[in-house]
Order: structure tokens, then sequence, then C-alpha cells
């Protein structure tokens, strides 16, 4: 029973060390293959981790050997084999890895090159070199040609003329070379051309660069005949293909491809790292093309229009309902001073006709019906609007003050009260309300994507609220600090975290928390357990030990 489980445990690690061995041959190949040097020090990382968890599959192997009890040693010294196989390439790999290009061992790496690479090397090195001070040049000439050809002067004299003309016949030369110069660059990496062809022309092309500005140089433009290779250039379009990137310029990073449109921020590759290493600065959304911008641009601009356009409209509608009022008021005025002087004395007016409906009293502002008027939205609140409006005459007597003292009552028309009511119940739709005033609030999306349009288009108003965050999960929190950038909803985020004893580190741009009290402390730093939030590989929280925190990088600004 003993020799069954035994054998169990032995067939599990066995087929564990088969897969780390092939976890580690594709971390090792793609150590050699990393595009730029942040991502070969992450693989590099990573093959560590798996050439550690080998060693000690590795040491349990070599117990298992020497014990009596395993009859059958022949997979386990295979395995073990294979393992330290393995630990001989990852010190290669780790020693190439930590040399520099200006050590004694870069230097030394950089001799052991053969002569013949040696030679074409300084070639490629020299008309580099020559390609450069060529250009050099001709930048000159046409930084002289523009300033000639955007002169003041009206009229430019004979010299000028003869001088842009001689502009214009050095810079073709000069681009004849850098044409040809670039050619043989690819050629002689590709290994299309020998280099002992391009020595020869070597004391030609430094004349030109040295004398080609004097008076009486004279150009040979047959400088390049004698090299065969260029001739079949125009027949053999691959000899001009870039050449194969060597292992040294594999650590270059590349250029910067032109950036695509904006997407959703891309989760975090899961590979997690052993030790706390300084983070990059998090990555900043995506320019938008040009385009876009346009158009957004565009589209702002047509908001702002439409909204000055409700404004005018609402300012017009108020101008004429309050003209219309002014008018009535008029009309009004005018009918109770004719009426005032038909009477024959106070006090003696006859019975009203039964077209009369109401009478205005002294010293009202607003007609009395005597009768029900005919229905209104909102009668109770359109009798108040005219108190309420500055502009609109406090009291009657300041409107008929002379007709005061010769009438009592003055009667008006039912036609006159309807009009009356028409323009209260108008004046109080379109009663200003302080909110007129603001301005309106508009989101601009940081980083614009074309979604559904029943999709939400602007953030709800309760992600503004400090309380919203209180009751948010740890997870979210670094998701809004992470990827809200300079926005009121980071700021609420790092305020939570931080009340949560979440401390940030300016160094390695991440939160910190203590695991455990700090084993040291002094006025400096602190050194003990913590766990940080790994938001660069992982998107998880872990757990690094004799960590010192030094306090020159906290972050101590924000106020809890």
């Amino acid at each position: 029973m003993t020799n069954r489980k035994l054998q169990t445990e032995i067939d599990r690690v066995l087929k564990k060390v088969q897969e780390g061995l092939e976890i580690f041959d594709e971390l090792y190949e793609k150590v050699y293959s990393a595009p730029s040097p942040q991502q070969k020090e992450k693989y590099e990382s990573d093959l560590k981790k798996e050439i550690k968890k080998l060693q000690r599959y590795r040491d349990q192997i070599k117990q298992w050997a020497s014990s009596s009890d395993v009859k059958d040693k022949a997979p386990l010294l295979t395995a073990r084999k294979d393992i330290e196989t393995d630990m001989e390439r990852f010190k290669v790999c780790e020693k190439e890895t930590k040399t520099k290009a200006y050590s004694k061992e870069g230097l030394k790496q950089a001799a052991k090159l053969d002569p013949e690479q040696q030679a074409r090397q300084k070639t490629l090195e020299w008309m580099q070199e020559a390609s450069t001070q060529i250009e050099s040049q001709k930048e000159a000439a046409d930084a002289e040609l523009e300033s000639l050809s955007s002169g003041k002067k009206k009229k430019t004299n004979n010299r000028d003329a003869d001088r842009i003309e001689t502009l214009g016949a050095t810079i073709e030369i000069h681009n004849f070379h850098l044409e040809n110069l670039d050619k043989l660059m690819r050629l002689l990496e590709n290994e299309s051309v020998d280099y002992r062809e391009l020595d020869e022309i070597k004391d030609s092309i430094d004349h030109y660069i040295e004398s080609n500005d004097e008076q009486d140089f004279y150009h040979d433009d047959e400088i390049y005949d004698s090299i065969k290779a260029l001739e079949a250039v125009d027949d053999n379009p691959e000899l001009y293909a870039p050449a194969t990137v060597h292992k040294d310029e594999e650590e270059k990073p590349p250029a910067p491809a032109p950036a695509p449109p904006p997407a959703p921020a891309p989760a975090p590759a899961p590979a997690p790292a052993a030790v706390l290493t300084p983070a990059p600065a998090i990555p900043l959304p995506q320019p938008l093309p040009q385009s876009q911008v346009k158009e957004q641009a565009a589209q702002a601009a047509r908001n702002r229009e439409a909204q000055q356009r409700q404004q005018m409209e609402l300012q017009r509608q108020q101008a004429q309902a309050q003209a219309k009022i002014q008018q009535q008021q008029a009309q009004m005025k005018q009918a109770q001073n004719q009426q005032v002087r038909q009477q024959p004395a106070r006090g003696t007016m006859g019975p009203l006709p039964d077209a009369y409906t109401g009478v205005i009293r002294r010293g009202d502002g607003l007609p009395k019906p005597a009768v029900q008027p005919r229905s209104v939205e909102n009668p109770a609140s359109a009798w108040p609007a005219i108190a309420a409006d500055p502009d609109q005459p406090k009291n009657a007597s300041s409107m008929d003050a002379a007709s005061d003292a010769q009438a009592e009552d003055v009667s008006f028309e039912a036609g006159d009260r309807s009009n009356i009511l028409e323009m209260l119940e108008l004046s109080h739709k379109n009663i200003p309300s302080p909110s007129d005033s603001d301005r309106p609030k508009t989101y601009t999306a940081h980083n614009p994507f074309q979604t559904h349009s029943s999709f939400p288009q602007a953030p709800l108003q309760l992600f503004d609220s400090p309380a919203k965050f209180e009751s948010l999960d740890i997870d979210t929190l670094f998701f809004i600090f992470y990827y809200q950038q300079g926005t009121y909803q980071q700021y609420l985020a790092a305020r939570e975290l931080k009340r949560q004893s979440w401390r940030f580190h300016k160094k390695y741009m991440t939160w910190f928390q203590r695991h455990e009290e700090p084993k040291v402390t002094t006025d400096e730093y602190e050194q003990g357990t913590y766990v940080y939030f790994d938001f660069e590989t992982g998107w998880c929280q872990r757990i690094k030990s004799e960590f010192t925190f030094e306090y020159s990088y906290l972050e101590d600004e924000l106020q809890v």
C-alpha cells in the first residue's frame, strides 16, 4: 500500500515536471523574441519563477532517487537531467540579459565578431555618418532657399536669382547621394554587396562632403557606376528589402505605430510578478484621430448654436408677452379715461348694460369678475404672477392716478377680461427660473467610442456623491482609480481607499496596506509585511514581506 501511494506521488511530480519544462521552453523563446526591453524583463521574471519551481521538484526527485523504496529510477534520473539542462540554459539567459552594452563583458562580446563582420560594420557606420552629414547640408540649403524665396522684396535681383538656381541644383545633387547611400546601406545589411566595393568610393564621397560648396567644385555623377549591385536593384527588389533584425537590435523598442481607434481599456496580462518592481506610468488614453476630433468639435458647435437659439426664442416669447400686456394696459387706461369724461358726475352712474360683467375697484391692480370666469389651467398661481414681476405696476394707482379723483367705479367689457386672463396665463407659463441663468453642463467622454444609441451616454449623478463610494468594494475602487484618470471620481476613489487604510506609493504607482505591524520603524521609513495591489500584471492583491516603505514616497496630501 505504501509503495503504491509513493508511486502515485512520483507520477504526479513527474507530470508536473513535464508541464513545467514545456512552460519553460515557451518562456525561453519569448525572452529572445520580445519586442521591447520591458516585455523581455517581464518574461525573464516569469522564467526565473518557473526554474525555481523546477528546482524544488529536482530536490524531491533527488531524495526519491537515493531511496531504496523506489525500484524504477530511470524516469527520475531523466527528469533530473532535463531540469539541470534548463538550469544551465537559464544561467546563460540571465547572464546575457544582465550584461550591459558598454560594460567589460559587453565589449568583450563585441570583440568576438570575426574580421569580416567588423569590417562590414565599420563600413556601415561610415555610410551612416556620411548620410547624416549630407542630410545636414541639404537642410541648410533648404533653409537658405526658403529664406530667399520668401523675401519681402517684390523683385529679386540677378544675384539672388542665380543663388536660388544654384541652391536648387545643390539640393538635387544631395538627394541623389542620399538615395544611393540608402540603397547601398540596405544592400550591405542584406550582404548583397561587398563592403570592399564601397571602400573604393569612400574617398570620392568624403571629398564631395568637404568641398561641394566651393565655386570651382566639379561633381562626378559617375561615382556609383562601379557598383554593379545598384543596377540589379530594379530587377531584384528583394535585394533592397529591410535587413533581418539582429539579436542586438531586438532589444530596441519598435517605432510607435499609429494610434488605433479608442477602445475600452484591456485587462492587464495575468502574469504575476515575483518581486515588486517599479511600475511604469499609468497608460493614458490614446489620442483621437484627426477626423474624430473635427467631428466632435463640429458637434459641440452645433449644440452651442441650438442652445443659443432656444434662449433667443424664449427671450422673444417673453418680450412679446410683455409688449402685449403693456398694449392691453394702455387700451384699458384709454377706455377708462373716455368713460370718466362721459360720466355726468361722481356717484350718478346709471345701470350697467348687460355686456358689462365686472368692475375694477379703486386701488386694485387686477379685475375682480362678478361672474365665474372661463377655466384657466392654474388660476390660483396666475394671479400673483403680476405682483412677482418687477416690470409690472404694483397697484392700479400708478396706472390711473388722474382718473381715481373723478370716478369711483370703472366698468370693462368681458372681452378685455378674457384677454387679460390669457396674457396672465402665458406670462405664468414663461416665468424664468433660477436655473435659466446657469450654464448648461455637457458631458464629454474621455475615450469616445461609437456605441448603441440605447446605451447610457453620460455618467450617473450618483457617482458624484462621496457617500456612494463608501458602498463600493475594493476592486471597483481600484478600477475607478486606474481607469478614470483626472476625474472627480478618481479623487473620490482615492479618498475612500485612503479611508480604508490603503496608502499610495508614488514610486511604484500602486497602493499598499499593512499586513501586520511594522517590524522596524524610523523617522524615514518602516519595514515589514505589506499587502499591495498588482494592477500591472495580475490585477490582484499580493503580499510582500520584508518590504521597506520609505516615507518620502508616501502620498500624504489627500485629506480624508
